[in-house]
């Protein structure tokens, strides 16, 4: 009855489930509103009375004109609804009560009716295209756009028209994706995986052009019919991955909401990185290790693990790529390992924003288009090709990914020199467009240089979060503080683990299922995050370097771990590949032997095998073992430890105890496959169709392949850079762990009892044929997630040791892709092995020394004795954080060998804005990155003085460190020396034949300088020399010794041996060097002691002669007197002929006051303090071929006197 302010129209085209504005086309501006209608006539006038109001009727006619087009309609439907709401007016009434509400006094909507609207219509050319989407982004927006009619989209009806109903406005851009069906070898290739379209978008600097029909507008202007033309000329390629997390992150939404974004901003970099023609599409994400080895995209619970993948490794089956006529490259299934965080600076509390997206996306131009880095390259160095930094590709995207100028791949017209030295322009001889017009034949390489696009306007990636399989109750915070003994604070090398599932009920049981790699705690914090722990698993800490260990049961409440010291236990483990079931174990640095050691081999992700037993030690410590494996396990975990007794409770005295990560490459031949459960079993399968995106694209996954672990594994994209960045602490989006326990749990992780993932007895795949008929199982272990969620029905299990074929280099890479071992002719042969392990523990550093990160133990078999890894380049890619941790700096780094008696310092290349640090490798050893100088010392040189033209120089000391190299500075020449270390206190050099002994002089006499090579700086240099000197040589003899080199041209009995003389500074023989000799005893008539000589050939001197100088007292008591002689042998020692003889001098013979021209021995109280020399000549040219000389002294039994004593022999 009262007058109405106003009438609002709307519709809807789904029968009155959602309602859109009905605007009118009378009105001079778009609008759904009436505000003025004309009244036609009162049909009743107001009654007021006394006591009660009746207001008017009025009553108008209004024809209201529904402009369909301008009301955004899309589309067609049979179930159109009108609805018209009247508005009352707000004029006061007598009478009436206040009111500030305003309501709806009038609603009313018609029938269903049919209606059409705009008409969206896809083409290419005049041909209609069926099964297109359309992606709509509205004017306000610049992106955000999404597939018209959600999950799933309309698509296009044969005649190219889009079905459904949604709306459409003026200055809207459309995006038409029109599927493109593939052939082989794509569909064999990549399955289900990847979705090729062709659009009507035109990649610009800043985003995307979506033109309408044949007009140049790149938004809707007129509405009716909207053609959209789709092309060749604009492709566009959508990869469809999996992703599985190792832990269960439910109870940290913040952690998946910042991982979902993270993944759509990865594939927004590589829309740029490709000019927009690719893309991620759909994505599943996986939890708590499901689907682990069929998963394209690991992403483990560490803060450690450089990001690497597999080249190619997108692809289900061997795949080849024929460089020349002389080298090709095969790529095998795989997958790329990201951890849970990551940041440019190697800080591990932390994640910048940026960065963890952006180097995932670098890790799929790897992974998905086979290209190689562009910030690498190969150079001589140290006489082999070593991997170094190249900054000089620029703009590639497949180089220094956090420049924000490299945000592309580069076409063939930017590929100059500096993409030529680059690992890229050296392996596969091309430009990265090249690449990837190569293996994608529809892209198109750009005309011209464009940076962008800038965004991606249109949603074209999404994500889907999946719960676990099996839930676990993680702890709301996961966040322990380790309590260092003495107030420690953790080295750069500490490592934290958690081992998950106890195995059993019985509180005793030490065996668990599975081990996650943490990673490094906190460095100053003393802090880890255990992501993914609940109650009842074990953590463990293992700091080496500051000789701490701890580990506990976690509890309810529990936030702390205590460490212990113990410096006696710092094991140096080693695990050897004899086979790829075979292993060989070797233990040293436990202490003493007879310990009862136990180990127990852990697959990723997979139940742990049962203890190993029994070790063999041997007296010095050392214990070894062979481990056999009913199928190869690549990849993996050693725990080890000392019986010691369960833990306890309150864990402060924690059994000795260490764990350690291996992977494992190589050529097992036939035997690939094998062992290990599908984790997981049961649950839906993951995609089928799914969400379809264009209708009816290919079924994801489809067979296959093991996925991961082989092919030329590349990692590291980027690298660290520096050693900065804040410590952000762990909480935030740093937080893993996961809600509520939501059913399972137990040891039946999806499937059921002991159906570990696939039916039954029939564990993986074909009865008895355990891996799928020679296919790897992803490393042996438990694969988490079995049959369960595959996309396409079977999915392709990609992880687990695959292998490059052919001439391709498939690096060798550590577990946590710190270290890799690169050779551009890595061809493996069947039965040939590597394995690449990080290292609990490291032997005794050099001085001066402190490691930076873990060290790592490459091993091989199947080669040829000394050909293994010996051809190739061993490279650190250090993290900056790491080198603050240990106080060191970045110009002190160096990379050292242990050959497993001793270290090397390697001539070492680092590049500190790459954070690159490369060397020769020495091949299988242990290799480790150290931060110091080692500075030898000397103190002895022997021999002090020498004559000989051939002389080995004995130097002892101490912190000598391979390579090293002696200086002999003597009065007008210097000579550098090669010395070989037989041990860090002893080195041999031998001197050179050209030694300078100038004529006018007896003696010259040499400084000796000892320096340590390939050290920071150069060289490290002792800070006091030795001595030595070298006497004139006798020229033209054939024998000769002035005994100033030693005693080795002699075979000596007795006491004989070579005393210092003064003041002639020179060196002689004497039988008694420390008094008189000695008579003979008991019932031997006489005691003969003599010195002879090494074999020398007369021939070389005609009519020789033999001269020496000698004194001697020897005891003369009457008919008995004591005798030395002068012998020759011609028959090497058999018989000898006696050329000279000497007696007296003694007791009654010459008395001391008489002897003159006397010499004193040095020291001032010898003997010899008053000898006079005698010259001698003896004829030896009644003699020929090759002699033997001797002196000997015969004594008797009566008396002894001081003796013989000889200098100077020469034969000439």
């Amino acid at each position: 009855g009262a007058p109405f302010a106003e009438v609002r129209a709307f519709y809807s085209p789904d029968g009155g489930g959602q309602w859109y504005r009905a605007i009118n086309a009378d009105a001079l501006t778009a609008t759904h509103i009436i505000t003025q209608v004309a009244i036609d006539t009162e049909e009743t006038a107001a009654n007021t009375g006394e006591n009660s109001y009746t207001p008017a009727r009025y009553s108008a006619t209004y024809v209201y004109n529904w402009d369909v087009l301008k009301s955004g309609f899309l589309g067609q439907s049979d179930n159109v609804v009108f609805r018209l709401d009247a508005y009352p007016s707000r004029t006061p009434i007598n009478n009436s009560v206040a009111n500030g509400d305003r309501q709806v006094a009038v609603s009313a909507q018609s029938y269903p009716f049919r209606v059409r609207g705009t008409q969206i219509q896809v083409l290419s050319g005049t041909t209609a295209i069926s099964g297109a989407l359309v992606y709509r982004l509205s004017p306000e927006d610049d992106a955000g756009g999404r597939p018209i009619g959600g999950e799933p989209p309309f698509i296009t009806d044969q005649n190219g028209y889009l079905q459904g109903q949604g709306q459409i406005e003026p200055g809207d851009r459309l995006l038409a994706l029109a599927p493109q069906p593939l052939a082989e070898p794509y569909t064999s290739r990549y399955g289900g995986a990847m979705q090729l379209y062709y659009t009507n978008g035109q990649p610009t600097p800043v985003g995307l052009d979506t033109p309408i029909g044949d007009t140049d507008s790149p938004t809707v202007t007129d509405l009716g019919l909207v053609q959209l033309t789709v092309s060749p000329d604009n492709p566009l390629i959508l990869f469809d991955l999996d992703v599985s997390l190792e832990w269960d992150a439910t109870q940290d939404p913040a952690y998946l909401r910042q991982l979902e974004f993270d993944l759509k901003r990865a594939s927004q970099h590589l829309y740029d990185f490709t000019d927009g023609q690719a893309a991620l599409g759909h994505i599943i994400v996986s939890q708590n290790g499901d689907f682990w080895e069929k998963a394209h995209i690991k992403v483990y619970s560490t803060n450690r693990l450089r990001p690497h993948a597999t080249i190619g490794g997108m692809v289900l089956t061997d795949t080849a790529k024929i460089i020349s006529p002389t080298q090709t490259i095969t790529y095998s299934i795989g997958q790329v390992k990201m951890g849970a965080t990551w940041n440019r600076y190697g800080n591990p509390a932390q994640s910048i924003g940026v960065d963890w997206p952006v180097i995932l996306a670098h890790e799929l131009g790897h992974y998905l288009f086979f290209l190689e880095d562009t910030y690498l390259g190969l150079s001589e160095f140290d006489g082999a090709q070593v991997l170094t930094s190249v900054d000089a590709c620029r703009g590639s995207a497949m180089g220094d990914v956090y420049n924000i100028n490299n945000t592309e791949f580069v076409a063939p017209d930017n590929w100059g020199a500096g993409c030529a030295d680059t690992l890229a322009g050296q392996e596969l001889g091309e430009a990265e467009w090249a690449t990837l017009t190569g293996w994608f034949p529809w892209l198109k390489t750009p005309d011209a240089d464009n940076p962008g696009p800038a965004r991606m306007p249109f949603d074209l990636t999404t994500v889907d979060i999946r719960w676990p399989i099996t839930s676990t109750n993680p702890l709301e915070d996961p966040t322990f503080y380790l309590d260092y003994a003495n107030s420690e604070v953790g080295s750069s090398s500490a490592r934290a683990f958690l081992l998950r599932n106890r195995l059993g009920t019985d509180s005793q049981t030490d065996a668990y299922e599975y081990i996650y790699d943490l990673g490094t705690p906190v460095g100053g914090q003393n802090r880890v995050l255990a992501r993914g722990a609940t109650i009842g698993d074990r953590l463990c800490v293992f700091d080496q370097a500051k000789n701490q260990f701890g580990c506990e049961v976690i509890t309810p409440g529990d936030e702390r771990l205590q460490l212990k010291v113990d410096e006696t236990w710092q094991p140096v483990i080693t695990i050897s590949p004899e086979t790829s079931k075979t292993y060989r174990l070797a233990i040293d640095g436990v202490g003493s032997p007879g310990l009862d050691l136990r180990a127990r081999l852990y697959p990723e992700l997979g139940q742990a095998f049962t203890a190993t037993l029994p070790f063999n030690s041997d007296p010095d410590g050392l214990y070894t073992t062979v481990l056999t494996l009913p199928y190869p396990v690549l990849r993996g975990h050693l725990q080890l430890w000392v019986d010691e007794g369960p833990d306890t409770s309150p864990y402060i005295n924690p059994r000795r105890e260490t764990i350690v990560s291996y992977s494992i490459g190589g050529n097992p031949g036939a035997d690939r496959g094998g062992g290990g459960a599908d984790r997981g079993g049961g649950g839906a399968d993951r995609g089928g169709g799914g969400a379809d995106r264009g209708g009816g694209g290919a079924d994801r996954g489809g067979g296959g392949a093991d996925r991961g672990g082989g092919g030329a594994d590349r990692g590291g994209g980027g690298a660290d850079r520096g050693g900065g960045g804040a410590d952000r602490g762990g909480g935030g989006a740093d937080r893993g762990g996961g809600g509520a326990d939501r059913g399972g749990g137990g040891a039946d992780r999806g499937g059921g009892g002991a159906d570990r993932g696939g039916g039954g007895a029939d564990r993986g795949g074909g009865g008895a044929d355990r891996g799928g008929g020679g296919a790897d199982r992803g490393g042996g272990g438990a694969d988490r997630g079995g049959g369960g969620a595959d996309r396409g029905g079977g999915g392709a299990d990609r992880g687990g040791g695959g292998y490059v074929h052919g001439e391709g280099n498939a690096p060798a890479v550590s577990p946590d892709g710190q270290m890799t071992y690169f050779d551009q002719n890595f061809d493996l042969a069947v039965g040939q092995f590597y394995a690449v392990q990080d290292m609990a523990g490291l032997p005794p550093l050099p001085a001066g020394k402190v490691a930076i990160g873990r060290g790592y133990n490459l091993f091989a078999t199947g080669f040829p004795a000394e050909t293994a890894l010996r051809d190739g380049s061993v490279s650190f890619q250090y993290r900056g954080n790491d080198v603050l941790v240990e106080e060191r700096s970045e110009a002190e780094l160096g990379i050292h060998f242990w050959d497993g008696e001793r270290w090397q310092a390697l001539n070492t290349q680092v590049n500190q804005t790459y954070n690159l640090a490369s060397a020769r490798s020495r091949g299988p050893g242990i290799y480790a990155l150290l931060a110091g100088v080692t500075t030898p010392v000397i103190s002895t040189v022997t021999p002090a003085s020498t004559h000989q033209m051939t002389q080995t120089l004995i130097i002892s000391g101490s912190d000598f460190l391979e390579p090293a190299r002696v200086i002999l500075v003597g009065p007008t020449e210097r000579y550098t020396l090669t010395a070989r270390l037989v041990s860090s206190s002893t080195l041999a050099t031998d001197i050179p034949t050209d030694l300078e002994t100038p004529a006018d002089v007896s003696v010259a006499a040499y400084e000796v300088w000892v320096e340590n090579l390939n050290q920071p700086g150069g060289a490290a240099i002792v800070a006091e020399p030795g001595h030595f000197a070298r006497f004139a040589a006798a020229e033209g003899a054939c024998f000769y010794d002035f005994f100033e080199s030693g005693s080795s041209q002699w075979t000596r009995s007795g006491d004989w041996d070579i005393v210092p003389l003064e003041p002639e500074a020179n060196r002689a023989m004497s039988d008694s060097p420390d008094g008189n000799y000695r008579s003979a005893l008991g019932s031997d008539p006489t005691v003969t002691t003599a010195i002879t000589s090494t074999p020398f050939d007369l021939p070389d001197c005609p009519a020789a002669s033999l001269t020496f100088r000698h004194d001697f007292i020897l005891a003369n008591l009457g008919s008995s007197q004591d005798q030395a002689r002068v012998e020759i042998s011609t028959d090497d020692g058999a018989t000898w002929t006696e050329l000279a003889q000497y007696s007296g001098g003694g007791i009654y013979d010459t008395p001391p006051e008489t002897r003159v021209g006397s010499t004193t021995v040095q020291g001032g109280d010898s003997e010899w303090s008053d000898l006079t020399w005698k010259d001698e000549t003896i004829d030896l040219s009644g003699y020929s071929g090759q002699v033997r000389l001797r002196f000997v002294l015969e004594a008797d039994r009566t008396a002894a006197d001081r003796g013989w004593l000889i200098d100077d022999v020469v034969v000439r």
